[in-house]
């Protein structure tokens, strides 16, 4: 996700000012910190940099509290959340799911990346 996809989401002020997903996003933030990790990389052109890894499948739960909240505030029926949901885990989740670990561990250890 880049600053111009956050940007470009519009939301009314009674959704941005609703306690609820204040109080909840407070929480994704801290959990998404929580369970992420500090990789570092050597590049050729760059030298080392460092990139911070975020584990969205750990928030998962977050993530359906916060999608509940914005059903609600969007009349969404039961089956509407249901789809949102499970389509979270199926598209958002599963390339998580098939995360090659060796590519983590080549970046953990430092190894050279094109």
């Amino acid at each position: 996700m880049n600053p111009s996809d956050i940007l470009g989401l519009k939301f009314g002020k009674e959704i941005i000012e609703k306690r609820s997903l204040l109080d909840i996003s407070k929480k994704y933030i801290k959990d998404l910190e929580t369970n992420s990790e500090m990789l570092q990389r050597i590049q050729k052109n760059k030298g080392t940099t460092a990139t911070q890894s975020f584990k969205i499948l750990f928030s998962k739960p977050i993530i359906d509290q916060i999608d509940q909240i914005l059903a609600e505030h969007y009349n969404f029926t039961e089956e509407e959340l249901d789809f949102i949901i499970n389509y979270d885990i199926k598209y958002r989740m599963g390339k998580e799911l098939a995360f090659d670990e060796s590519s983590a561990s080549e970046l953990e250890n430092g190894e050279e990346e094109e």
